[in-house]
């Protein structure tokens, strides 16, 4: 399979589509000292910390505990439906280093 379809239904994955368009890739990918992967229902916006419905001051803490460290933050959802149930939810927190 040369992963140009994830399903039938799915147009080209980004690996094989930059490799059709022959974008470089070297530099494509974050660089990071490590992850911190927090699991959040809902919407987020491009600063996920600030535009989601983790308590402002919890995210806020996150991010200054994490800067000049290497770390970057991101928020992850299981696949299929996310819904915006606007009440709080627990979190599956996975940090990769």
């Amino acid at each position: 399979m040369d992963g140009y379809q994830a399903s039938p239904t799915a147009g080209p994955r980004c690996s094989a589509l930059s490799t059709m368009l022959d974008e470089p890739l070297a530099g494509t990918s974050s660089v990071a000292a490590g992850w911190l992967c927090v699991e959040q229902a809902g919407p987020w916006g491009r600063e996920a910390l600030a535009e989601s419905h983790i308590d402002p001051e919890v995210g806020a803490e996150l991010g200054r505990r994490v800067a000049g460290t290497g770390i970057r933050i991101a928020l992850i959802r299981r696949p299929g439906s996310h819904p915006d149930r606007h009440r709080p939810t627990p979190h599956r927190i996975y940090f990769a280093h």
